[in-house]
């Protein structure tokens, strides 16, 4: 078995995980210092479905700049998960959509108040 093959499969088996304990449940413990990110709303139906595991047990999450560190790693893996980049009107807006639902879901389940307020203020 080719080793993406190997990364989506676990992968996989991380994002069934917390669609069965939720989100919550992986943010909540203190042994698990990761965050999966996966689309809301799929840019296209078609598309393979992506996930993205986000570590942050390098970050001092209660420090605005592990904070900071951390809302840019979920910005790049909500991106990863919904590429391709739109090229047309029509796939702009189904991007966003999967682009920002990746996004709050990704904040939600972290439940962070200080990362959650830099993303609020457009930081």
């Amino acid at each position: 078995m080719p080793r993406r093959s190997i990364r989506l499969a676990v992968v996989a088996v991380l994002a069934f995980a917390v669609c069965q304990a939720g989100p919550a449940a992986l943010a909540q413990s203190s042994s698990v210092q990761e965050i999966v990110v996966r689309p809301g709303h799929a840019a296209n139906p078609n598309a393979e479905l992506r996930t993205a595991t986000v570590a942050y047990a390098d970050l001092d999450l209660n420090r605005d700049a592990g904070a900071l560190v951390m809302l840019q790693r979920i910005r790049s893996a909500a991106k990863r998960v919904c590429e391709p980049e739109p090229t047309t009107l029509a796939e702009r807006s189904a991007y966003r959509i999967c682009y920002d639902s990746a996004l709050s879901d990704a904040l939600s389940g972290l439940h962070n108040p200080r990362v959650s307020a830099l993303y609020a203020s457009g930081a």
